[in-house]
């Protein structure tokens, strides 16, 4: 462990250690819109594919060169970029997309960037949120009902 690494640990541990009965409520966030809503992408119109849909929810950060790198679409993963939220533009290379596995051992069936941590821009942790639908793979399901051919583990990549 690092000692950048242990620092966050002991950081986080002090501020849980003080959550604990007689600790003072943190204060309430309030977050107030200022202008009109502003569409950042609009699916099919901007799509690289039929695969560019919203379908998780927006994570974004900048990376070393200083460019807003956000994900929110579907489980062939494609960035949006550009030099802020609000000038994005989809980027057609796929960042990432599983196998598509019959193993449900394997996890690489489908997979979705839900979150994104970077300490520098350029070496990208993330959590992704991943499905197996056995109900594509055949003799793996013998149920007719997509959910019941269905689950969804979460793990970490980089």
């Amino acid at each position: 462990m690092t000692m950048k690494s242990l620092a966050r640990v002991v950081t986080v541990g002090a501020a849980l250690a003080g959550t604990g009965a007689g600790a003072a409520e943190p204060p309430l966030a309030a977050v107030t819109p200022v202008g009109p809503p502003v569409v950042v992408f609009a699916s099919p119109k901007a799509a690289c594919d039929g695969h560019d849909a919203p379908d998780a929810p927006a994570r974004a950060f900048r990376d070393a060169a200083g460019e807003v790198v956000l994900f929110a679409t579907h489980y062939r993963n494609r960035a949006l970029r550009g030099p802020s939220l609000d000038k994005l533009k989809i980027d057609c290379r796929v960042v990432l997309e599983a196998s598509g596995s019959e193993d449900p051992a394997a996890y690489d069936d489908k997979s979705w960037i839900t979150a994104t941590w970077t300490d520098d821009g350029r070496r990208v942790e993330a959590l992704l949120h991943h499905e197996y639908q056995a109900n594509h793979h055949p003799g793996r399901c013998k149920a007719k009902d997509y959910m019941a051919c269905w689950y969804s583990p979460h793990h970490d990549s980089a």
